[in-house]
């Protein structure tokens, strides 16, 4: 066809009609699809009402997430011998540490002999395995939780694993469920729906520890508990951490929702001061599920629990407590939410917030 300026006048007027009648369906068609998307996508980031799941939190024990945690920590099979009943393999995962013992004169065939070999060795508490070429490369490293590769691994060449017995202070509530014994726990948080046992991590963090405890004491006086609630509850989606989807919060594998549980340690008229951030060895590991920690990386009082393994957050939260059994927090999750714009982030809310109450446990610490 020959150019638009070599067409005779009226010839060119009718072109130009037609071309912007082209281009303004071509933009009409490009805003019914965002408008799809928008529709799509509305039911986590707009301002409409939400029904949670009736059986389980989102996500939290079948599909993307059921996956994820599955391969993150699955048991070594053929391979682990009976002196290393503990082994677990993360698939795709360099982790890091002091080289206790270099790996590239050493060659075992499986991830479970590289356990058993950093079993066997008094300083290895991480061992890492070459898929294929079988370099056995035995580590230690003070704080292994603290590893951020342990929950997000970004290497195809090696597989990894840390010696949960000589780990220090592994999480309690990573898998979910009830882990520890009925008198391993600090502090008791009461609600209606039943009570949530919380052990604290004193040695870790130990500002934040002393906080809590003289919440739980000043909330025992007559008319102090009042304020303490949650309040905004975030379903796990069920494409959480799936390596499908951008390495992204705002639409990717991080949400939204952004798979926590939020509330206030500030009962009306405390005068218990805030807790300044713990930053010791250790009390900013990866959060994972069951923990509890500090919102918006500082020191209180607005606190939140995981309900799914966190490794976007990398090292930014001081986790102060761990839940020992994640039964009412699932329950919790059940209940009626709403998402809320609050300025940055669009955030689900629970209609009706979860008033509770404190008390110390018998593991409490005595003054």
């Amino acid at each position: 066809t020959a150019p638009l300026m070599a067409l005779p006048l009226r010839r060119r007027s009718r072109a130009r009609k037609h071309a912007v009648a082209l281009a303004a369906a071509v933009v009409l068609l490009a805003s019914v699809a965002a408008c799809a998307a928008w529709a799509f996508r509305v039911r986590w980031t707009g301002a409409a009402r939400l029904r949670p799941p009736g059986a389980a939190p989102m996500g939290a024990s079948r599909g993307g997430v059921a996956r994820y945690v599955g391969e993150r920590l699955r048991a070594v099979g053929a391979g682990a011998s009976a002196n290393a009943p503990l082994c677990a393999v993360l698939a795709d995962t360099e982790l890091s540490g002091a080289v206790v013992q270099w790996g590239a004169g050493t060659h075992l065939t499986t991830p479970g002999a590289c356990c058993t070999a950093c079993r066997e060795n008094a300083g290895c508490n991480v061992w890492v395995h070459e898929n294929g070429g079988g370099e056995c490369w035995l580590k230690h490293r003070d704080s292994p939780w603290t590893d951020v590769d342990l929950l997000r691994g970004r290497s195809s060449r090696w597989s990894s694993g840390v010696l949960a017995a000589a780990s220090d202070e592994p999480p309690l509530a990573a898998g979910g469920g009830t882990v520890g014994a009925p008198a391993a726990h600090d502090v008791v948080i009461a609600t209606r729906l039943g009570e949530i046992r919380v052990r604290l991590r004193r040695r870790h963090a130990p500002l934040a520890a002393a906080f809590v405890d003289a919440v739980v004491a000043e909330s025992a006086e007559e008319g102090k508990a009042a304020g303490l609630r949650f309040y905004r509850a975030e379903p796990v989606p069920p494409t959480w951490g799936s390596s499908d989807l951008p390495d992204t919060w705002d639409g990717g594998r991080w949400g939204p929702p952004y798979a926590l549980l939020q509330g206030t340690l500030k009962p009306q008229g405390s005068t218990v001061k805030a807790a300044k951030a713990d930053a010791g060895e250790g009390a900013r590991p990866v959060v994972r599920r069951g923990m509890l920690a500090w919102a918006g990386g500082g020191g209180g009082p607005d606190f939140f629990c995981a309900l799914a393994d966190h490794p976007e957050w990398g090292n930014g939260h001081t986790v102060w407590g761990e839940v020992l059994d994640m039964t009412v927090i699932d329950e919790i999750m059940r209940q009626p939410l709403v998402v809320k714009n609050w300025g940055s982030i669009n955030a689900t809310e629970l209609v009706q917030p979860m008033e509770f109450t404190l008390r110390a446990g018998p593991h409490a610490q005595r003054s």
